[in-house]
């Protein structure tokens, strides 16, 4: 029975293995778990940037995600509203980069709580591959 169980953990070891390298040749990002299976989180994607505001002086761009105001997860657009008001007079933004796919910490100067931007929330499964 011993040598069936450790049988049976080199094989799935090797299935997975394999499964891994097959996704790699195809050019894809291996998973483990299927996205659907994983926890949703929402984000807020920037749509628009109102020229020489906020957002615009920090240099973000359109197309990077809000993932944090402050340290503190926002994922709607009223709690995205909420942080900024509580912020005050500058709020630290922790933004998932488009282009680069890299966190960065920028720091905003809102005013009467906008940052000059439109946007959406988008999901995507938490935590990130």
């Amino acid at each position: 029975m011993f040598l069936f169980k450790r049988n049976v953990g080199k094989t799935l070891v090797v299935v997975l293995v394999a499964l891994l390298l097959a996704a790699t040749a195809r050019g894809e990002q291996p998973r483990l778990l299927p996205p659907e299976v994983l926890p949703q989180r929402g984000l807020i994607e920037i749509t628009w940037v109102q020229p020489n505001g906020p957002v615009y002086r920090a240099g973000l761009e359109i197309g990077d995600r809000i993932v944090e105001v402050n340290g503190v997860a926002v994922q709607t657009l009223p709690a995205l509203r909420a942080a900024l008001l509580s912020a005050g007079y500058s709020a630290r933004l922790t933004v998932l980069n488009r282009r680069t796919a890299d966190y960065l910490s920028v720091y905003v100067y809102p005013i009467d709580g906008r940052i000059g931007i439109d946007a959406r929330v988008v999901t995507m499964p938490w935590p990130p591959y």
